[in-house]
């Protein structure tokens, strides 16, 4: 079966225009996802190390003003890590408070090596735990399956029971492993540990606070002095009444991890901390990670011992908040995840997804992720969103933080120690507010150099470049057999055979999919979706039930023996350069006009055809264009920059186009040629890749074979901050502050002295 491949072939003698939708244009509407592989070099890119110096700037300032991270008891450390190409670590700092005791038994300064306690972070390697020794094959089975404890209310819940109390009674039987994990099981938050009044020191009598006198019997007997034992854990359990019925919101619960835990030791018959240790801890070298009794020494201790919980232990509610864990480790941790290193690369896109909404519009929950939707664009792009995958954690002078930027393969580490007052989570908003941009820049600037340019396969060409307004790669323009791609695109993904209005402004944006396969010669294939949209009119704000964002139910929605209409293909070499082979044939371009150049009314189309000045001679020249749309202003001027290929013989004429040997892809150093410069006959190879050919004029005694010419149109425009109208093949489009539109490419062929088409 043939696969649709796109092939590099023309010189990209210029940046295309940067094509920025007036105020009145429809927003795009992305695929959810990462827009654009991965940038290769990101950490040796100017736009990214300016971001971390100003990052570090932020942050010092800060230090000084002992604000946030400043208070002269904290101590902090923060990492920026990657799976990308380069350093796993690509920032850090590292913070020690300077009233750290002069005895501390800890360390005296804090660094990517110094451990803290985690608190309830400890639930990310809770879950991969689980994941990695059982994988999820369990998620969806009830709890009761699992606990000896809790067998008993096996088949004894709201929707089996007639007499069932929902209100003082927990629906065991509904709740499922994959409940627990994701916070929807309606259990309440702890037992006995955190919460509990009667088991709070420092608190005034309870009579001061409103509460009445508690029996002895109501009192629990153990939570965090003494810790509770399995047997009085499950006693208390019992007389909890539940938050809510299982999976109908999600509602913070330690219990859940811990009855996790007995659930994992049930199928895997070894102690959770077993699991935790040749499961997680071993596997991935994380040297300074501990489940329980870290080493004093290696940690840092805000005050003393028993005022900073340092050596304060949970016993069985351990999994859900007990662990201790460095800077590099947590790093470690996170890039793992990113990469699948411990799981099947399914299994960790199942794990990294939501699960339940919250009452917060951009919020949502997994298992244990808190989930944030953020806006990248909210002006001008307000459907292109980043789901960031976090889990905080605190543990009374501690707090921890790992958030996870999976479409960026990008994470970031924070832990304090000292004032509990101190934000984890504005923390995170400074070094997302400064890196997230940046790496956007970063990654739409590799894609430019990457893919932009004039493509072309044996049936069509193809024009696609980058903007930083829009989204992903812009097919500017596609051909095929003749026909404008970009306007039928979005005709048959409508499922209509009629025109446009003369308002439609279609549009195709290039989404990566991140499908790559290897080729034979150690290249590779890489797939991107197109979405074809009209951004025609202006967005509506939103709605009870309509959107104008709905790309997702569009894809492959549209094909042609059985290869989809939306489906775009980039071919590499071994060195990770798109391949330009040498196509079959060219495609002869209908018409190309620049109109409007400094704004003005829309005028009629131009001719269907863009005649040029016959020339039957072999020399490279250059040669005005006629019959150009009437209203083309003086500042615009177009050019036919011509090579002749060397006629193959034939027993009768033919108009077959060949192409020039010398035609490929630029390379980085091709220079754009001066915005107010008219080509002339002596500088024509700077303006195309193909150099005058050598061939002879046919001799008076071959009159019947054909010369075959080609020559590659270029239109130059001044620049203009005004907005502009321009025309090509159809199709009326707007752009701002145009400076080179790029190339177009026309065939012509010679036979008998006449030109044809």
């Amino acid at each position: 079966m043939k696969t649709p491949t796109l092939i590099t072939i023309l010189p990209f003698l210029s940046h295309l225009s940067l094509i920025i939708p007036p105020t009145t244009a429809l927003p795009n509407c992305p695929l959810a996802g990462p827009e654009s592989p991965p940038p290769q070099n990101l950490s040796s890119h100017p736009t990214w190390q300016r971001a971390l110096s100003n990052l570090t700037t932020i942050l010092h300032y800060l230090d000084l003003r002992n604000t946030l991270l400043g208070q002269a008891n904290t101590s902090y450390s923060l990492q920026i890590f990657s799976t990308n190409p380069g350093s796993p670590i690509l920032w850090e700092r590292h913070g020690t408070s300077p009233n750290l005791l002069p005895d501390t038994p800890g360390v005296k300064a804090v660094g990517p090596d110094t451990v803290y306690r985690i608190g309830s972070v400890s639930k990310v390697f809770a879950v991969l735990a689980f994941l990695v020794s059982v994988s999820d094959i369990y998620w969806t089975w009830p709890i009761t399956s699992f606990i000896p404890e809790l067998a008993v209310y096996a088949g004894h819940s709201s929707s089996t029971t007639p007499d069932f109390d929902a209100v003082r009674s927990t629906s065991w039987d509904e709740i499922t492993i994959g409940a627990l994990a994701s916070q929807v099981s309606g259990l309440g938050r702890d037992y006995g540990v955190l919460g509990e009044l009667t088991q709070t020191p420092d608190l005034p009598a309870f009579s001061t606070l409103g509460l009445e006198t508690l029996g002895a019997a109501d009192v629990p007997p153990c939570g965090a002095w003494p810790l509770c034992t399995r047997a009085e854990f499950f006693a208390g359990l019992g007389k909890m009444y539940p938050s809510y019925a299982p999976w109908e919101t999600p509602t913070y619960s330690n219990i859940a991890y811990q009855l996790l835990a007995y659930a994992l030791e049930n199928v895997t018959g070894r102690t959770f901390e077993e699991v935790l240790q040749e499961g997680v801890v071993k596997p991935l070298g994380l040297t300074r990670t501990y489940y329980r009794d870290a080493p004093v020494q290696l940690g840092v201790v805000p005050g003393n011992l028993s005022d900073s919980y340092w050596g304060v232990g949970l016993g069985d509610a351990s999994p859900g908040g007990n662990m201790y864990s460095s800077p590099n480790d947590l790093s470690t941790l996170g890039r793992a995840i990113l990469s699948s290193a411990l799981l099947r690369p399914a299994q960790t896109r199942r794990w990294l997804s939501p699960v339940e909404f919250t009452s917060d519009f951009a919020a949502s929950v997994g298992a244990p992720w808190g989930i944030r939707r953020i806006q990248l664009d909210a002006v001008r792009q307000p459907y292109r969103t980043l789901s960031v995958f976090t889990k905080a954690g605190s543990f009374r002078s501690y707090t921890a933080f790992l958030s996870l930027l999976k479409d960026f393969n990008l994470g970031f580490t924070i832990l304090t120690a000292g004032d509990p007052s101190v934000s984890n989570f504005q923390i995170a908003d400074i070094l997302g507010e400064s890196v997230i941009p940046a790496y956007q820049s970063v990654a739409r600037d590799e894609a430019d150099k990457l893919y932009s340019g004039t493509y072309i396969s044996d049936d069509g060409l193809v024009v696609i470049n980058t903007s930083p307004a829009k989204l992903g790669l812009g097919v500017i323009s596609r051909l095929s057999n003749g026909t404008n791609m970009v306007e039928m695109g979005l005709r048959l993904a409508g499922s209509s055979d009629t025109q446009l209005s003369w308002k439609a402004r279609p549009e195709v944006r290039l989404y990566y999919t991140q499908l790559e396969s290897k080729t034979a010669d150690g290249g590779k294939r890489q797939s991107w979706k197109a979405v074809f949209e009209d951004t025609a009119g202006s967005a509506g704000g939103q709605h009870m039930f309509s959107s104008s964002c709905g790309s997702w139910v569009g894809v492959t929605g549209v094909t042609y023996g059985s290869l989809p209409l939306d489906e775009f293909i980039f071919n590499f070499d071994g060195q990770g350069r798109v391949i330009a082979p040498k196509p079959k044939a060219l495609v002869a371009r209908a018409s190309y006009s620049v109109v409007n150049v400094d704004g003005g009314s829309s005028t009629a189309a131009p001719d269907a055809t863009t005649v040029v000045q016959q020339h039957t001679n072999t020399a490279t020249e250059t040669v005005k264009v006629t019959q150009v749309a009437s209203t083309v202003t003086d500042n615009v001027t177009s050019t036919i920059v011509k090579t002749t290929a060397t006629p193959a013989p034939a027993p009768a004429p033919t108009t077959t186009l060949q192409s020039s040997s010398a035609l490929t892809k630029p390379s980085a150093s091709t220079s754009a040629p001066s915005s107010s410069t008219v080509p002339s006959s002596s500088s024509t190879s700077s303006s195309s890749s193909a150099p005058p050919s050598s061939s002879q004029p046919p001799s008076s005694s071959a009159t019947a074979t054909p010369v075959v010419n080609t020559s590659v149109l270029t239109v130059t425009v001044t620049e203009s901050a005004g907005p502009t109208d321009w025309y090509d093949n159809g199709m009326w489009h707007t752009s701002y502050r145009v400076k080179t539109f790029g190339n177009a490419e026309v065939a012509t062929a010679t036979s008998s002295g006449l030109a044809s088409r």
